[in-house]
């Protein structure tokens, strides 16, 4: 397609008044001039720019992300976002640039006025270049010519561009608030590739997304993911408009890693529902659901906690939840531990335990911070107590045989293990641990396996006749031999509700939760 040389060379000019104009790589020259002026530097950049950065790493659930380290050097999350923000500013001008260099209606004036004009208006809230939408810059052009601006503004080109920037900017507005309006839009996807990555490029090209789309650009050391954007339509009724994008490796597992073109990259909330829909057909992308909600309601809360109190939810969530975020120590610091425990655990204060002694003054509800062994308990015992309710740590027991006395806690948050317990008894397993070692029981009869224990360590069955497996999926796994649900009942009928498991050396049986199985 021709190029109008007339527009590079005018504006060539305009950046190097009074010189004579070098026809050798003009059109390179003068992008590069475009470059030179119209993008900040990023080490120039606001300190607003670098604290929402950080912010959006928190809410996005990165935790601590510096931009820069103490020595006021680019940390890698630096250089990135770095290349990132070049990348993208590049793109807007290569994009406004491109367009006006082969536009045919254009007056050349006009398309120096539109690129001068555009290229000034800077996002504020991002920081960056606005974006580039063609279809308004068509439609200001013709009104730029309807209204003379050459011939009542041609000396006064400072004057021209304010007009011509309030008319883009204003539509900009206009169209953006129909844009967080429309949700109907189709999923495309893209597989790591160079060429798809370029393909990808194109097609936000002067959004000013800043994704980190790199992921899908196969690299030394680093494992590769495709990717899936979210495209919503366009003025024209085309799906052009990228909204959404999320990164799966090539193995089809969810990467864990979703980017919008909210603030911070958030996801619109108009998008949430969509979002949800294209996860629950991933694998592993109900993790990231979780992860998702996890990061609302600690946003929410770090936003409130100094102005109201917790819920007893939150406060369950401030205690337990597996979410590693400097915000959570933030809040926690401020609390007291014992008396928000209680609230969780509908008890007194004192029914709380934070130190070893705590369990040899009462018995308790909650002990936390410490693994309970053979020696805490027998002193428990022999004072009366059994064991709290409830344990944050593990219980490692190993010389208890029989299950006279013996009053198992409801959950426990690590290994429950009675490795030398010869019955069963009458003892209630916990229904929530990490895992629970019985690897000297002989006989399940009467067994229940709760969906919510990582695993059971069963060494010493011979059959699996009269144990209660769970209703959710999971791995039977003998050595390595591996059956799910399904299989391990149809050998089961088989085998007339009996399932013997064989082995020369070693009998034994591990049945791993679908959590733990899915994650790795």
């Amino acid at each position: 397609m021709k190029k109008d040389i007339d527009f590079v060379k005018e504006l060539y000019k305009s950046f190097n008044e009074g010189n004579s104009i070098n026809d050798l790589n003009l059109e390179e020259q003068t992008r590069n001039l475009c470059y030179d002026k119209y993008i900040t530097k990023y080490e120039n950049l606001p300190k607003e720019y670098f604290k929402n950065k950080k912010e959006g790493y928190l809410e996005r659930g990165f935790g601590i992300c510096p931009i820069f380290d103490r020595d006021g050097k680019l940390t890698y999350i630096g250089w990135k976002e770095r290349d990132i923000y070049y990348r993208d500013q590049k793109d807007t001008i290569d994009c406004l640039f491109d367009y006006l260099l082969i536009n045919k209606t254009i007056p050349t004036w006009t398309k120096v006025l539109i690129l001068k004009s555009v290229l000034e208006i800077k996002d504020k809230e991002t920081y960056s270049l606005v974006n580039i939408d063609k279809e308004i810059i068509k439609k200001n052009a013709k009104i730029a010519n309807l209204m003379d601006l050459k011939t009542m503004y041609g000396d006064d080109f400072n004057t021209a561009k304010e007009i011509f920037k309030k008319l883009y900017t204003d539509d900009i507005k206009l169209k953006e608030l129909k844009r967080k309006n429309t949700i109907d839009g189709v999923w495309v996807k893209f597989e790591a590739s160079l060429s798809e990555y370029a393909r990808l490029n194109k097609t936000i090209q002067g959004y000013n997304t800043g994704w980190n789309i790199e992921k899908i650009e196969p690299s030394l050391g680093v494992a590769p993911q495709n990717a899936e954007v979210y495209y919503t339509k366009d003025e024209n009724n085309k799906y052009t408009v990228p909204r959404i994008i999320l990164y799966v490796h090539v193995n089809g597992i969810f990467a864990e890693m979703v980017e919008g073109i909210g603030k911070n990259n958030s996801v619109e909330e108009c998008l949430n529902d969509v979002l949800n829909q294209k996860l629950d057909t991933i694998d592993a992308g109900y993790i990231f659901k979780m992860e998702l909600d996890n990061m609302k309601t600690l946003d929410k809360m770090y936003k409130e906690y100094k102005s109201r109190d917790l819920t007893k939810d939150e406060l369950n969530f401030l205690y337990f939840s597996r979410v590693v975020d400097p915000r959570m120590d933030k809040i926690r610091r401020v609390r007291n531990k014992k008396e928000d425990l209680a609230r969780v655990f509908d008890c007194d204060p004192s029914e709380i335990g934070l130190e070893k002694e705590d369990l040899y003054d009462r018995q308790l509800v909650f002990f936390d911070n410490y693994i309970i062994y053979n020696n805490m308990y027998d002193k428990m015992r022999s004072l009366g107590f059994h064991l709290p309710k409830y344990v944050r740590n593990g219980v490692i027991l190993p010389h208890v045989k029989s299950p006279e006395g013996l009053i198992l806690p409801e959950w426990v948050g690590g290994t429950l293990a009675l490795p030398m317990l010869e019955s069963l008894g009458d003892i209630k397993l916990p229904t929530r641990c990490r895992g629970i070692n019985l690897s000297s029981i002989k006989d399940g009869e009467g067994l229940v396996l709760s969906d919510e224990v990582g695993s059971y360590y069963l060494n010493n069955l011979d059959t699996l006749v009269g144990v209660t497996l769970p209703e959710h999926r999971l791995d039977l796994v003998y050595h390595d031999c591996r059956y799910d649900l399904e299989e391990a009942k149809e050998l089961q009928e088989e085998e007339k509700n009996t399932y013997i498991v064989k082995s020369k050396e070693k009998r034994y049986a591990y049945i791993l939760h679908d959590w733990y199985y899915k994650r790795g």
